[in-house]
């Protein structure tokens, strides 16, 4: 009795088996099915990331078409409505003021002094600003092992910044737009503005109008703190452009020689850093001179070096670069 009971419960199980197989493989192929699925849907979603990141890698963000315009009014409007006033009330001609019947030799003169009386800008990025401080950038000599913390390099000779205040000049430019129009090219012409970054120099290039950017004449690029590479991997520097070498004038010095190398300088361009900030573009002198169709993406240096050709104005260009020379780091000015 109990070898038949066996044998029943043997029978059972077989046929359990047999009905389970098909059963899991349907269940298998549904699960494979799906899984191939998924993955078919993630390649397909990250290659479309993949294009969409190597787009806005490679175009720069679209020009801001509403540009503010703080200039001087035409005669016949005289008087401007202020919308946050009422319909009603109107601003007063700006010329009853006292200040305006100060000649306007001497107004520049005052503007120039508000503005730093031709000291050093120095200009940041960051993810949601440009920033801005006067101060002084120098080499600190004393400390021989400092640590450049950005570019995780270390190296003998280091960059100390004495920022003595922030750059606050809005509360003067709002006054009127009489003010606005006297003393922003003041403000772009007179101070040295220095970048310490190639990011910070084609941001701020391309935050401002084409007007002020083309008011720019004392501008330093102190790329010291950029670590160079070593002596077997040399990219030659590109020669300046045609304008820059006709303005030769403005250049103190020539460094432009192909044993200089910068890597990071080197590196492709990417418009990442300014799709990720919260700046608006109002000027792109970076498209003016570039092909379309062009495969090769330029690097940092040559972008800049584009940069500096549009500004036409340029009367003082100061470059201060790292390089590799018998054995040991130097600095090359310019």
């Amino acid at each position: 009795m109990k070898k038949s009971t066996s044998t029943i419960d043997s029978v059972v199980e077989t046929i359990g088996y047999l009905l389970l197989i098909p059963a899991l493989i349907v269940v298998g192929g549904t699960w494979g099915a799906v899984a191939v699925s998924v993955n078919t849907v993630k390649q397909a979603r990250k290659s479309v990331s993949e294009k969409r990141e190597d787009w806005r890698k490679r175009h720069a963000p679209r020009i801001s078409q509403v540009v503010p315009d703080l200039g001087l009014a035409p005669e016949e409007r005289k008087k401007r409505r202020l919308a946050c006033l009422g319909k009603k009330r109107k601003t007063q001609w700006q010329e009853q003021s006292i200040w305006f019947r100060l000649p306007i030799e001497i107004r520049l003169l005052i503007y120039g002094e508000y503005f730093g009386g031709g000291e050093e800008v120095i200009v940041g990025f960051r993810k949601d600003a440009l920033t801005a401080c006067t101060g002084k950038v120098y080499i600190d000599e004393q400390d021989t092992s400092a640590y450049i913390e950005r570019d995780q390099f270390w190296h003998h000779n280091a960059r100390r910044f004495d920022l003595y205040r922030r750059v606050d000049v809005l509360p003067l430019l709002l006054t009127c737009t009489k003010i606005y129009s006297e003393a922003i090219p003041v403000l772009y012409a007179d101070p040295i503005y220095t970048f310490t970054n190639p990011v910070s120099f084609l941001a701020f290039s391309a935050s401002i109008t084409p007007q002020h950017f083309h008011q720019l004449q004392n501008i330093y690029l102190d790329f010291f703190g950029f670590s160079p590479i070593f002596f077997d991997q040399k990219p030659g520097w590109p020669e300046p452009p045609g304008e820059i070498r006709q303005r030769r004038g403005c250049l103190r010095g020539s460094y432009f020689k192909p044993w200089d190398p910068v890597p990071i300088l080197w590196r492709k361009m990417s418009y990442l850093h300014f799709r990720m900030s919260k700046i608006k573009n109002y000027y792109n002198p970076i498209a003016q001179r570039l092909d379309p169709a062009k495969e090769t993406q330029p690097s940092f240096w040559e972008m800049s070096c584009i940069v500096l050709s549009q500004m036409d104005r340029l009367k003082d260009l100061r470059i201060r670069i790292p390089v590799w020379v018998e054995w040991k780091w130097c600095e090359l000015r310019a």
